[in-house]
């Protein structure tokens, strides 16, 4: 006979893929001489093989110890949508799967939602089955987000040919800058952290070099310099405090667009079609997304025509999403070259190349994520910046249609001209389409970073 037992007992022995029975378990008997190879298998642990051969006299005892198998920890809270810290890097939003984690190991958790308090969650991985823990999150103090309506106390304020203003004085104070000094046609503001350089009488802020487009102009006014209450609370506030977003939200998918399709082809050169080429960045971009384990969703994954009102309702059927709509320039007289992201424009505030009308003062249901919106651009905005050495347009104001109606923290990134000679050939070979979505997906992954820190 054949005697084979495991530790621990109840595994399932397999002969030629079927159960015969489970350890310990006893054969009938066999000819002396046979070679005889079973399977162990149980839940939560490996896999394993034994074999040997019937002797005369005794039985063939066989023992296996089996070896635990990694588990999964399923992390859920009440209510989800909580960012999971691992450290200090966020790993996802609840509810939330890890990947198998080693068999006694000891694992803990933060979880953070805005409005609630953070909760620390632990637990030991055991074999056999998959760790599950549920946290149930306190509320607490909400975020403290500089207001366009009401300045923190003590702020100075104008009111200026019908707008209102806040002093460069008070963004120094408020931020912490330790230094503000006019240097050319700049004033600038610095910290051990970060530049800012206004340009006197005009629109043109830079942050670290970064280009912003203010809505209104920096104005020199009875020897104060002024900045718009719009452009501090919806430009300077996110972008220097992005933690600080009132309704900033966990989020784990990322909806891809790329631009145009079917019977529109978007820019066109003698080196191909921006559709073609918005397509084949946003594959490598879902591509890289997902091995971070973003759930990535794309409006279109084919050569096909997609309406901007599709495409936004597609958008809107997500939760714990943002957008990313990827296109390529034109116009530029072949001689415009460079990187622009465009967010869109908060009410009162004008679409790019035009003057303000009266339905721009409508609150559109993008409006909502206003404060997301440049925070989320400046990261993508800059790390392209950064990994492609393009030249800086800026990070500008718009009211595309595909940005007016998603209710997730959405932008639009224009990734060079297509009608300039030299970024045609660029856009058209593999390795800048690589750099580019390795940018985007850095950028996302430094974003989500930023608004939970």
């Amino acid at each position: 006979k054949v005697l084979i037992t495991s530790e621990p007992n109840g595994a399932e022995v397999l002969q030629d893929g079927e159960v015969v029975g489970t350890t310990p378990w006893e054969s009938e008997p066999m000819k002396v001489g046979k070679e005889v190879s079973y399977q162990l298998r149980r839940i939560g642990y490996d896999i394993v093989g034994v074999s040997g051969t019937v002797r005369l006299g005794n039985p063939l005892e066989l023992n296996e110890k089996l070896n635990p198998r990694d588990q999964q920890v399923i992390l859920t809270s009440e209510p989800p949508g909580a960012a999971v810290y691992l450290g200090e890097e966020v790993v996802g939003t609840t509810p939330w799967t890890s990947v198998p984690q080693p068999v006694g190991q000891k694992v803990s958790f933060r979880l953070k939602l805005p409005g609630y308090n953070d909760a620390v969650t632990e637990g030991r991985v055991t074999p056999g089955k998959k760790l599950e823990i549920h946290a149930k999150l306190g509320i607490g103090d909400k975020k403290s987000e500089v207001s366009p309506v009401e300045p923190p106390k003590g702020w100075e304020t104008v009111r200026h040919k019908g707008h209102d203003y806040v002093t460069v004085r008070s963004i120094k104070n408020f931020y912490g800058f330790q230094s503000m000094r006019v240097s050319g046609k700049f004033l600038e503001l610095e910290n051990k952290v970060v530049k800012i350089q206004f340009t006197l009488g005009g629109q043109e802020v830079f942050m670290n070099k970064v280009k912003f487009v203010f809505s209104f102009k920096v104005i020199p006014h009875k020897g104060r310099y002024l900045v718009s209450r719009v452009d501090l609370a919806k430009l300077v506030e996110p972008v220097l405090r992005p933690s600080y977003i009132r309704n900033s939200a966990p989020f784990d998918t990322v909806i891809v667009d790329p631009g145009h399709g079917g019977n529109d082809p978007g820019a066109v050169n003698s080196q191909g079609l921006e559709k073609d080429y918005n397509l084949a960045v946003a594959r490598i971009v879902k591509e890289r997304l997902e091995a971070r384990r973003f759930k990535v969703v794309m409006t279109r994954n084919s050569d096909r025509a997609l309406s901007l009102t599709e495409r936004v309702e597609l958008a809107n059927r997500y939760q714990n999403a943002i957008f990313i709509s990827i296109h390529f320039n034109s116009g530029g007289r072949r001689r415009a070259q460079g990187i622009e992201t465009f967010t869109l424009s908060p009410a009162g505030v004008a679409h790019y190349g035009r003057g303000v009308r009266k339905d721009d003062f409508e609150l559109l249901k993008g409006n909502s994520q206003d404060s997301a919106n440049i925070a989320l651009a400046t990261a993508v905005h800059s790390t392209c910046l950064l990994k492609t050495r393009r030249p800086d347009r800026g990070i500008r104001r718009a009211r595309f249609s595909v940005l007016t109606g998603v209710r997730h923290p959405a932008i639009l990134l224009e990734g060079g001209f297509m009608d300039n000679p030299y970024e045609a050939k660029l856009i058209a070979d593999l390795t800048y389409q690589r750099t580019l979505a390795t940018a985007i997906t850095e950028a996302i992954w430094k974003y989500r970073q930023a608004i939970y820190r």
